[in-house]
């Protein structure tokens, strides 16, 4: 009778035993199945991520584009109106507009715009002078460094315009200044006031 009673407890431990091993197996499958749902979930979320940035540089470029040929145009209009004053000056008196002074005046305009920036940047520099600021100032161009090296699209100098004019609103909303923008970008600081001045008028 012991002996059978010692059968009896040690089978049922077994079958204890086996159950339970089979029920931990079926847990760490469970687990592995959730894991891995989890995991493609993730990355389904980043595909729709990618996609929705794609789209936003597509719309960024087609507007910087569209500000490039604005330019143009801009630029091609002011020739033919300078190409139209030299051929009415022939005909005209002495007292007539010049292209000379057509020109002059453009550059003193250009010069006065010049010095409107100019004296921004000293109050702006003024207002800014602090520590706290500089320090401020030098982590958000650290941060616009960042940004431009997460494209993954090489230097900026190597970019055509289109991509760099792109990436000016986005730098913009960093918080950095024009001049280190031009700086990031490699493109002229009166060249990135004349896109923004576009882009408002747009």
């Amino acid at each position: 009778m012991d002996i059978g009673l010692a059968l009896a407890v040690t089978g049922t431990l077994l079958m204890a035993a086996g159950i339970l091993l089979i029920s931990k197996q079926q847990q760490k499958k469970e687990a592995a199945l959730l894991e891995a749902e989890e995991i493609e979930k993730k990355l389904v979320e980043v595909k729709l991520v990618e996609r929705d940035l794609q789209e936003l540089l597509k719309v960024a470029t087609m507007h910087s584009e569209d500000i490039v040929n604005k330019i143009q145009h801009e630029v091609a209009q002011a020739k033919e109106t300078l190409s139209n004053i030299e051929e009415d000056k022939k005909g005209k008196d002495i007292k007539s507009l010049t292209p000379n002074e057509t020109i002059t005046s453009a550059l003193m305009e250009n010069a006065a715009t010049a010095s409107y920036y100019q004296k921004e940047s000293i109050v702006q520099r003024k207002r800014k002078n602090t520590p706290k600021d500089r320090v401020k100032e030098k982590n958000l161009y650290l941060q616009a460094e960042v940004y431009i090296q997460s494209l993954n699209k090489g230097k900026p100098q190597s970019w055509s315009k289109a991509e760099r004019y792109a990436q000016i609103p986005p730098l913009q909303k960093i918080g950095i200044k024009d001049s280190e923008i031009a700086q990031l970008l490699h493109i002229g600081l009166g060249e990135l006031q004349l896109i923004n001045q576009l882009s408002r008028r747009a």
